[in-house]
């Protein structure tokens, strides 16, 4: 066989050829092979999901479970490395579950309609051989087996393809609301048809599944589920919560039992409290579970939890109140009194299951009683309840019981919620009666008492059934008594050993078994006192002696206590350093771990964005140039010289495009010339005869279209002399009119036009005046500014004089003082007044005067000059001992040696003159 081909469009393409042709066993082959090929990883999710959607339908449709499983589970590793190929899980497995179920409803209706849940036989165990025989040498060919055999593999197939699709979606955050909902559907799958075994095995499942979630402390891979999550933890809880109302319903009740196990430590978990109606819920199930085991008393306080929470709801009913408070009053009435049996075990498993219902300690009789008198709940109570109530727990009579408790039987048997507490209420009162029998009578005939415990309808027991009743509460403990057969007498022993206490109240029988041994060891103790005198002596030294043997025995058991306790410290404080140690290897393993997949997922996500970059930037040039074609395209269409098709672009070029617009222009200009040619041709010919024939017509025509035209010029004319003498008219008229107000107006117009003219030469007056005082004003102003600005230029030019003379003066000074220096040069000066510059300058004339007058010796010269190359002469000789200035070379001095001298030295020797 050839290999597959990679494209993938190909490959649905064959695949499709393949089912049309009926070969569809080959077509899944095609494609089972493209999806397990290590080529496709490369393939783009979008492309892989109509070849995935494909082979779901065919394998639901030859039932290939094995070829499903693997192609799908292919599928999901090469989708899952892209960032946008979950929801393509998410797709192609709500696919499968709704075809599965599409199939086994088309089944059902073709199989007549045969009942689903008569298939008790096991999904997951194929047929067995001795069944295959059995059904080959069976002679029963009914239709019901025949829908049987048809329906059973689509009932495993959907079975199987539940079980593929939660472990497709399991531990991945981002598909669990679809795992959520696919374990919805297989819950009601398991309802619907009665699935108790798959039920069980689903639930198995997914309690395996959910510790993996709940770990902690480990590396998670990404997009784990997290149940530190609300909405996670959410979604898991209501999961539990249909589980748990799914096993109630199939009556599963080991199953419900876990699953509420389950969901109380959900709800430890969670971090926000969960939904009254959910709770509601969970407690009602309790309750059920409850009375199924017969445990009477956690049934009542499960039966309180959820009357507390459901009389909150606002939606609640006056018949829904009496029904719950009914039931709730009912059953803690019908908890039977339990014996001292197994105690220590008792506890613990109440303790259990009070943390089951979120109770603090485990409820007693009393206190559910004590809850059930409360005025909310007591109120809405059934009368027939309150009476029994009243007949229990008031004032009970055991000759009067039977009388009164025959009125109620009738009420209680009649509602079918109270039913199921008939028989827990005949052993309350089975047992009230006999105790209180007990209390009353010392000998009773046996027929009387049978009497007494006989009632009505389905509170009657049998003589045989009383008699085991009153046997099971003697082995119990619960009474002492026996029973003469050959006189029918029971015979109640409250006191089997005679023993009286000092109040003169009885002892019960439980307490008198209990002190026997201990009451015979003090009498024999006291009569060996009595009887050897020796005995007592015997008795200090032996006591003596175990006193100092057990003294010795525990100064050794300390010692070994505190031996123990030091190894045992020295042992846990090497297991902390080891513990220790193994966390910080394992800590640093699961860092470096953590490090190098957070490169590897860097390295992974730049590679996929580079990826997802090129694989952008190329869709936007094809579509620009798709944009482009299509423009061209329309362009084309729209000048109407070609028509090109738009849904058929891939081999349109804009060359392309302008050869076949000129190849059609030139086969138009051709095609339109010679029909031209032939138009012109005809239309010479009927243009010549119309004109032929128009000729005499013309003469006539313009004969008549002269008198017409004089015809309409005299009426233009006569229309248009009345319309100017009517205008002529009104002018005259209106002249007349103001020829008699012109006098007047000519008057008026006079005499406002010399006020007018008079006001404005007054105005132009005042004008004047006032521009000719702004402009004295203004020459006023600037005349005083240069007058201020000459004033100021004369005292700062008066300032500089006086500034020059000043320094002329001191410049006198400063010579007087040099002049004198240099004459006298160890004058006093007084310096306090002088500049730093011109202390400077004496300064220097003192040194210059020093120099000229003791010059310095020739040897001095070497150690004179790093001071006179660096300028610097120490502070305490700079007054005393200026650096000497260098006296001119002599013409005929002798040659100085260098050899002595530094690089420096020659240098400023050099610069001097002083040597070559």
């Amino acid at each position: 066989m050839a290999p597959p081909v990679i494209r993938p469009d190909n490959v649905l393409k064959r695949a499709e050829e393949l089912i049309n042709v009926g070969t569809q066993d080959s077509a899944l082959q095609v494609l089972h092979e493209f999806l397990t090929s290590k080529k496709t990883r490369s393939v783009a999710p979008s492309a892989l999901e109509p070849i995935a959607i494909l082979f779901v339908q065919l394998c639901v449709d030859l039932r290939k479970g094995h070829t499903l499983k693997d192609g799908l589970h292919q599928f999901k590793r090469n989708v899952q490395v892209s960032e946008s190929g979950l929801p393509f899980v998410e797709s192609v497995t709500r696919k499968l579950i709704e075809l599965a179920e599409k199939k086994l409803q088309d089944v059902y209706q073709q199989a007549n309609k045969t009942p689903l849940d008569s298939f008790d036989d096991d999904l997951e165990i194929a047929d067995s051989p001795e069944s295959i025989l059995l059904a080959a040498v069976s002679d029963d060919q009914s239709q019901e087996r025949a829908d049987r055999d048809s329906i059973a593999p689509s009932i495993r197939f959907l079975w199987e393809s539940y079980r593929l699709g939660l472990d497709l979606l399991k531990h991945n955050s981002r598909l669990e609301v679809t795992y959520g909902t696919i374990v919805q559907q297989a819950f009601k799958f398991c309802v619907s048809y009665n699935r108790t075994h798959e039920f069980k095995k689903l639930t198995d499942n997914l309690r395996v599944q959910f510790p993996t979630a709940l770990a902690k402390g480990q590396v998670r891979p990404p997009h784990a589920v997290d149940l530190q999550d609300p909405e996670t933890l959410q979604r898991f809880l209501d999961l539990r919560f249909i589980q748990l109302n799914s096993a109630v319903k199939l009556e599963l009740w080991q199953e419900a039992f876990k699953a509420v196990e389950d969901t109380h430590s959900l709800l430890a978990a969670s971090k926000r409290p969960p939904k009254p109606t959910m709770m509601v819920s969970y407690y009602e199930n309790l309750a059920k579970i409850f009375l199924v085991g017969e445990n009477n008393l956690f049934h009542a306080a499960a039966w309180q939890r959820f009357f507390n929470l459901y009389s909150q709801s606002p939606n609640v009913t006056d018949e829904e109140l009496a029904r719950y408070s009914s039931l709730f009053l009912l059953s803690t009435l019908s908890i039977v009194p339990e014996t001292a049996d197994n105690e220590f075990e008792r506890r613990r498993a109440n303790a259990t299951l009070a943390n089951l219902l979120n109770l603090s300690k485990v409820p007693t009789r009393d206190s559910l009683l004590q809850f059930g008198l409360q005025k909310n709940v007591y109120d809405h109570v059934d009368p027939s309840i309150k009476q029994l109530y009243n007949l229990l727990e008031g004032d009970f009579h055991p000759l009067q019981t039977r009388e009164q408790l025959n009125s109620i039987i009738e009420a209680i048997e009649a509602n079918t919620y109270f039913f199921p507490y008939i028989k827990s209420l005949r052993e309350v009162i089975l047992s009230r009666l006999f105790e209180q029998v007990s209390q009353v009578y010392e000998t009773v005939k046996l027929d009387f008492l049978i009497q007494l415990a006989t009632f009505k309808g389905a509170f009657e027991l049998s003589p045989l059934e009383i008699e085991g009743f009153l046997l099971n509460a003697g082995a119990s403990g619960r009474l002492s008594f026996y029973i003469d057969h050959d006189a029918e007498v029971v015979t109640f022993v409250n006191d089997p050993f005679g023993e009286i206490h000092e109040t003169g109240s009885q002892s019960s029988v439980e307490e008198l078994v209990r002190s026997q041994l201990s009451n015979l060891a003090k009498t024999l103790y006291a009569s060996v006192q009595y009887i050897d005198p020796t005995y007592a002596q015997k008795q200090q030294l032996l006591r003596e002696r175990l006193i100092a043997e057990t003294t010795q025995a525990l100064i050794k058991e300390r010692e070994e206590h505190e031996e123990a306790e030091r190894l045992l410290q020295e042992r846990k404080l090497q297991a902390e350093i080891e513990r220790k140690e193994k966390e910080a290897e394992a800590t640093r393993i699961r860092l470096e771990k953590m490090e190098a997949d957070r490169i590897a997922e860097i390295a992974r996500v730049e590679e996929e964005a580079r990826r997802r970059a090129e694989e952008k930037i190329q869709r936007e040039k094809d579509a620009l140039l798709a944009k482009e074609k299509r423009r061209l395209v329309d362009e084309v269409n729209a000048k109407g010289i070609i028509k090109v098709d738009v849904n058929n672009l891939e081999d349109i070029t804009e060359e392309k495009l302008r050869i076949m617009q000129l190849e059609q222009l030139a086969k138009d200009k051709l095609d339109m010339d010679t029909r031209i040619a032939a138009v012109f041709k005809k239309t010479d010919h009927v243009e010549r005869l119309l004109r032929k024939f128009e000729l005499p017509l013309l003469a006539k025509d313009a004969e008549s279209q002269k008198d017409r035209d004089l015809t309409a010029y005299n009426e233009f004319k006569a229309k248009a002399i009345a319309k100017a003498k009517d205008q002529h008219e009104k002018d005259v008229t209106l002249r007349d009119r103001l020829a008699r107000v012109a006098p007047g107006f000519k008057s008026f117009r006079e005499s406002k036009g010399s006020d007018i003219a008079a006001k404005r030469e007054a105005q132009i007056a005042e004008a004047a005046a006032k521009l000719e005082a702004a402009k004295q004003a203004r020459i006023e102003e600037v005349r005083q500014q240069r007058y201020e600005e000459q004033m100021a230029a004369y005292e700062a030019q008066v300032k500089r004089a006086q500034e020059e003379a000043k320094q002329q003066e001191r410049a006198a000074a400063i010579e007087a003082q040099r002049a004198a220096v240099v004459n006298a040069p160890n004058a006093k000066i007084d310096e306090s007044k002088l500049t730093f510059a011109e202390k400077m300058k004496l300064r220097k004339a003192r040194a210059e005067a020093a120099a000229a007058s003791n010059p310095p010796p020739a040897h001095s010269q070497s150690q004179a000059a790093p001071a006179q190359r660096s300028g610097y002469v120490p502070p305490s000789r700079r007054s005393e001992a200026p650096a000497p200035t260098p006296a001119p070379a002599a013409a005929n001095a002798a040659p100085i040696d260098t050899s002595k001298l530094s690089f420096a030295e020659k240098m400023r020797l050099r610069r001097e003159g002083k040597l070559p």
